[in-house]
């Protein structure tokens, strides 16, 4: 019944987006996509979930159509005030040069920290127009980029390398982040209530297992095409390391 459950509101949440008057670009469909599998799969006892704990978590699949269009709506809503408070267009702005990072190049966010038995490694840069996710309560929610916009979605993972389950808390650490474009433009992450926000990620992550997690950014339509150089800024007890993306 569950998997039934789910397959229900897996038809829903695409046929909501797909009404949207708006044609879903691939790489969008293939997020969706990820997604939407992922929350199928959740429900399978041998599948452990790269997105969200699996342990002591609540059921959140509704059962009418009209509970889950509630849930989505106010959700929605909710994601979109959480990003209104933090100005992420900064790359907008005039140009200047930004200085090399102080700690150098790194690849893994969890050596900065100094978090043991733990990786954090960039995987891929996607620049969206609408990013489909899932909130902190487990309700599946989209981000939309702002008329004449694009998000820049930086994807990571996040691996337990020991054989014990370990508590991965970002939340509460001294790391803060910014995107940097050509040297010369830089912008801060949107606040969100997304699970997978890395700035906010707090989870227990299996032994020998991973899961994923993002930084969101936006900045301008027209920037995209002038990109040469793309890389985050990994700030940490008052020293800059420089994470290179393209």
């Amino acid at each position: 019944m569950k998997r039934i459950g789910c397959l229900l509101v897996i038809f829903m949440m695409l046929a909501g987006l797909t009404g949207c008057g708006r044609e879903l670009s691939t790489e969008e469909n293939r997020v969706i996509a990820e997604y939407a599998a992922d929350l199928l799969l959740k429900y399978d006892k041998n599948y452990q979930s790269k997105y969200m704990n699996t342990e002591d978590e609540t059921e959140t699949v509704t059962t009418t159509e009209q509970d889950t269009e509630a849930t989505t709506e106010e959700t929605v809503t909710e994601a979109v005030n959480a990003t209104e408070t933090v100005n992420t267009t900064e790359a907008e702005g005039e140009d200047s040069i930004i200085p090399p990072s102080d700690g150098g190049s790194v690849q893994d966010i969890a050596e900065i920290a100094g978090l043991d038995g733990i990786s954090i490694r960039y995987n891929r840069c996607m620049f969206l127009d609408r990013y489909p996710s899932i909130d902190q309560d487990g309700a599946f929610i989209y981000l939309d980029a702002d008329e004449g916009y694009k998000l820049v979605v930086v994807k990571f993972n996040i691996a337990n390398e020991t054989a014990e389950d370990k508590v991965v808390d970002l939340l509460n650490t001294d790391l803060s982040y910014r995107l940097v474009m050509n040297q010369s433009k830089a912008a801060k992450p949107m606040l969100t209530i997304l699970m997978d926000d890395l700035g906010t990620f707090s989870t227990t992550i299996s032994a020998n297992s991973e899961q994923s997690a993002v930084l969101v950014f936006q900045i301008s339509d027209g920037l995209i095409d002038k990109i040469e150089h793309l890389d985050i800024r990994v700030t940490y007890q008052n020293e800059e390391h420089t994470i290179p993306i393209q």
